[in-house]
């Protein structure tokens, strides 16, 4: 009996893990098909703008010199810290990075969209949050998942990849840096849309959620520990999110917070710039908290001008293309 259960595991186990192997092998080819690699950090990089659309959208790197954007759209503290930690270890030249401080920065909102990709497995340390959520089993599933079966649910595009012509590899979401978009936030439907965002973002949430606050300090520790100056920005958003965000949550205490932490950092710098480019209204926002491609070339100008003040940055080298 002993070994007719050793045969029939002998057998089970000669059938699944050539099949295990070919689906690691399948998820590789499927990555390197479907995606180029990212465009690589120019050398000598001074300044890194990491964070969500509102840097993707708003900071054109070209007009700060020595700079690369390095965000993408939905970005939590968590992804920003990981991104970090890759760029540290290939960008001797670095001394700067730049982070938004948004209403939404620290919310749970941005906590639980913490998905695992095969974008993000390029950066993100996933067992590392597993375990430091207590969840280190579930992200552990998640990732064997993700390296044996990767092109699950893009099977149509998987398969299009392997016919002449019928997939165009492209830089993947996550690696495409300042996207500056066009349109602007018209009068109709301007007060729903900009609460239906706000609320979707603020309502009903912890506003500063412990992994936020936990990644956003492991941010400023590694920053300081590599000697890198920390702007963090509060990007401009419409009347109409700011008055529903009002309603939701007490603003001047959570900058309080925020201030309470950067304080223990001295190289650390809040730009509150929240307040500019609302007239005429809409004219430079795309939608209710994103800038349009008018609005990001000014507002791009106005954080080189603050850096600048700050004696960060010196006039011919912001002017260098």
């Amino acid at each position: 009996m002993k070994r007719e259960k050793i045969r029939v595991l002998a057998m089970l186990a000669a059938f699944l893990l050539p099949l295990l192997a070919l689906g690691v092998v399948l998820s590789r080819i499927h990555d390197r098909m479907a995606f180029v690699g990212r465009p690589p950090i120019p050398a000598g990089t001074r300044i890194l703008i990491l964070g969500d659309s509102h840097a993707t959208d708003s900071l054109d790197p070209q007009r700060f010199g020595q700079a690369c954007n390095f965000g993408s759209d939905g970005e939590s503290y968590i992804h920003n810290y990981y991104k970090l930690r890759y760029a540290v270890r290939r960008l001797p030249s670095l001394r700067m990075i730049i982070l938004p401080a948004d209403l939404h920065s620290f919310s749970a909102f941005r906590s639980n969209r913490m998905l695992v990709t095969s974008e993000w497995a390029r950066y993100v340390d996933y067992l590392e949050i597993g375990r430091l959520r207590g969840k280190w089993l579930h992200y552990a599933r998640e990732l064997l998942a993700l390296r044996l079966f990767g092109f699950r649910g893009e099977y149509q595009r998987f398969l299009s990849c392997w016919l002449p012509g019928r997939c165009e590899p492209e830089v993947a979401r996550i690696d495409r840096g300042f996207t500056p978009r066009p349109g602007f936030f018209i009068k109709k439907g301007r007060m729903e849309r900009g609460r239906t965002r706000a609320r979707r973002q603020l309502e009903g949430v912890d506003l500063f959620s412990p992994d936020m606050v936990l990644y956003f300090k492991s941010i400023l520790d590694l920053a300081q520990r590599r000697g890198l100056t920390v702007i963090l920005i509060r990007f401009p958003v419409t009347s109409e999110y700011l008055r529903v965000a009002e309603r939701l949550m007490p603003i001047e205490d959570y900058y309080a917070r925020i201030r309470a932490i950067a304080a223990a950092y001295p190289r650390v710098h809040l730009l509150e710039r929240h307040g500019v480019l609302q007239a005429p209204a809409g004219r430079y926002f795309r939608d209710a908290q994103h800038l349009n491609l008018d609005g990001a070339a000014i507002f791009s100008d106005l954080i080189r001008a603050d850096l600048e003040k700050l004696g960060l940055i010196e006039p011919e080298v912001q002017n260098q293309q």
